[in-house]
This record gives C-alpha cells, structure tokens and sequence, in this order.
C-alpha cells in the first residue's frame, strides 16, 4: 500500500490555522440554536396542527449544526500556485484547476 506521504512530489506542509474566539463563540451559538430548535419542532410535530412549522424548523436547526462543523481553510496547491480551500481533517486534496492530488502534513 503505497502512501502520498512516500513519496516526495505532491506532499505540502501546512500550519493548521486555530480558530480565532469570535469563531469559537460562533460555533457555540449555532449548536446551542440547532440543538434547541431540534426540541422545539420535534415538540412542534407531535402536534398535528404544527406538522409543517416543526418540519421547517427542524430542517433549519440540522443546517445551524451543520454550518457550526464547517472548519475550512485555504492552501496553496504545489503545482500550479491556485489557492484550494480545504477542510482542515483532510489529508489529501485534489486541486480544482490543474487536477493532480496533493498530500497534506498538518502541523
């Protein structure tokens, strides 16, 4: 089993940005609105007269969650100089604009 890491062509190593207090502050406020709205529509579904409201709430709260685990940032591709924005649990990538797959070491 051949590793990207192996070889010395395509590997790049980038410092993990951290996440600055107002992003950490943020991502608190949106798990705590996601998680609250999640209670409220399944309350809202049990009754039938709310069976629309809820949905649409609960619909919103998956997608506060989701935006709260959003954690990107932006690399420079080792081939043709583009910058590529990644998810920082990635380990590789495959750069938009040239197509070639790149290795990441995180630091």
């Amino acid at each position: 089993m051949t590793d990207y890491a192996d070889h010395n062509e395509g590997v790049i190593d980038v410092d993990r940005k951290k996440t600055t207090v107002a992003q950490r502050i943020a991502r608190i406020v949106f798990i705590v609105v996601g998680v609250a709205g999640i209670f409220v529509s399944i309350s809202f579904a049990a009754l039938m007269s709310d069976m629309i409201s809820g949905m649409l709430l609960l619909m919103i709260s998956v997608g506060c969650l989701g935006f709260a685990m959003v954690n990107f940032q932006k690399v420079g591709c080792p081939h043709c100089g583009q910058e590529v924005t990644i998810h920082k649990l990635n380990h590789d990538f495959e750069c938009k604009h040239c197509h070639k797959p790149t290795a990441i070491n995180w630091k």
